[in-house]
């Protein structure tokens, strides 16, 4: 039997609003910010790849539930995150001045209707999932990982399942 592989972005919408029992599912859609500048400075803003990744993202994700979107304080978490909160009309929350441990509380408390976005960097997420109860994931390459999506999944109050991804960025204009 031949199977057509089903693309990612009609897969998000339902991995987005899967349901565990009687209540719903929290779902948190973790991002790593995409492509920076080659610029010097620890706070780069997004390349231009990073720009038009950064509107694949909102295209991809405009349907997918997301109430809450969190960034850090750097711009390209910022810019990351623009197009979609744009699009959804949701005014991104810094989440900088949060440890992880809080981050992690706040993320389980949200309520379970709606998903929400987080934009990382790629030293955060394995930890960050981890504390979610998803158990551990393949670091991300800090020169090229900026494909990376993980979508997981609050099934119990110390509990996640988590789906890794990749999103497509823009065809290189060569």
């Amino acid at each position: 039997m031949f199977r057509t592989p089903v693309p990612l972005c009609w897969m998000l919408p339902a991995v987005s609003n899967l349901t565990w029992a009687a209540d719903a599912a929290r779902t948190i859609i973790w991002i790593r910010h995409a492509e920076k500048a080659d610029v010097s400075g620890d706070d780069a803003p997004l390349s231009k790849p990073g720009q038009c990744r950064a509107e694949v993202l909102a295209s991809m994700l405009a349907d997918s539930g997301v109430k809450q979107i969190y960034t850090t304080r750097f711009i390209r978490t910022k810019q990351t995150a623009q197009p979609l909160a744009k699009t959804l009309g949701i005014q991104p929350y810094d989440k900088s001045s949060q440890d992880e441990a809080t981050l992690v509380a706040k993320l389980r408390s949200e309520p379970a209707a709606g998903t929400v976005l987080v934009v990382g960097h790629s030293n955060s997420a394995p930890s960050i999932i981890s504390r979610l109860g998803a158990g551990k994931v393949t670091p991300i390459d800090d020169k090229t990982g900026f494909d990376r999506m993980f979508v997981v999944t609050l099934t119990g109050a110390k509990q996640a399942e988590v789906a890794a991804l990749r999103y497509p960025g823009c065809p290189d204009p060569k």
